[in-house]
């Protein structure tokens, strides 16, 4: 099963995305979580991700999709 929960920023969407995961014991995986990850680690690929969230621009679906 996928479950996919969308949603603007702050909507809590992780928090309900926690909850799921333990309620039925599934995975989670937060994209969220992987850009903060790769911007963090200073990758080519979250550099370019960040010059879209430092101008509080949504990230490219092509650039979200190699995730």
């Amino acid at each position: 099963m996928h479950l996919i929960i969308l949603g603007p920023h702050g909507a809590g969407k992780g928090t309900q995305a926690k909850l799921i995961a333990k309620q039925y014991g599934i995975e989670r995986v937060s994209t969220g979580d992987i850009i903060r990850e790769h911007i963090k680690k200073g990758s080519d690929w979250g550099k370019k991700v960040k010059q879209y969230i430092d101008k509080n621009i949504y990230v490219p679906d092509k650039l979200i999709d190699v995730v």
